[in-house]
């Protein structure tokens, strides 16, 4: 029946191809989740990471706020508990402490964080204090300095937001030019009118 359904979506249209995948001893991995088809129906879920994932992450040594590298162990802590069974609950936890030690963190924050995470899942969702936009103030990171002055914003009921001075991205040149709108292709397109409400749609494969 699937292959079925496969086939008639695939002779619709043949640049619209879909693919399908079947169980492989009753697993299947579906994006960050591995599925296990148990016995009676019961289906148990396990985090996935693909082959081809570098494991690379937000290194502890980056010159970044300190909440960012936090936030990177609570968010890997989080899909280990959220996504995964009980039963698999020890493995993605020596998966993401390998992780993370790989990336240059430390052991004793590690395990703080994650004995957080298990008393949040066990008792019930963490209150979180209701952010104020308008008490925002976005200023430049700057390691050593943005510390020293965080006691200092607090003192003006200010929340500072950091963002990073300087990105890799701008110390290079853009060595190939933008392609020009009037020279693309296989595009579609919209014409308004001027005079009334209507728009004319296509769809050319020569230049626009």
């Amino acid at each position: 029946m699937c292959v079925y359904v496969l086939e008639h979506f695939n002779a619709y249209h043949p640049r619209i191809q879909f693919t399908l995948e079947i169980e492989n001893n009753n697993t299947m991995n579906f994006l960050d989740m591995t599925i296990d088809h148990i016995a009676g129906g019961v289906i148990r879920t396990k985090w996935y990471q693909k082959a081809t994932s570098s494991g690379r992450y937000l290194n502890y040594f980056s010159s970044v706020p300190h909440q960012w590298k936090l936030n990177v162990i609570n968010n890997l802590f989080q899909r280990a508990i959220k996504l995964t069974d009980a039963c698999y609950r020890h493995e993605t936890e020596s998966m993401v402490c390998d992780l993370l030690t790989k990336n240059g963190y430390p052991t004793n924050l590690i395990e703080k964080i994650w004995r957080k995470c298990k008393y949040i899942c066990k008792n019930g969702k963490h209150e979180k204090t209701k952010f104020d936009i308008s008490k925002c103030v976005k200023v430049p990171y700057i390691r050593g300095l943005s510390e020293r002055l965080k006691k200092c914003w607090k003192s003006f009921d200010l929340c500072p937001v950091y963002s990073r001075p300087v990105a890799n991205k701008s110390l290079f040149t853009k060595l190939k030019s933008k392609v020009p709108v009037e020279k693309h292709s296989n595009v579609v397109y919209r014409i308004d009118c001027n005079n009334c409400d209507a728009a004319y749609i296509g769809q050319t494969k020569r230049y626009l």
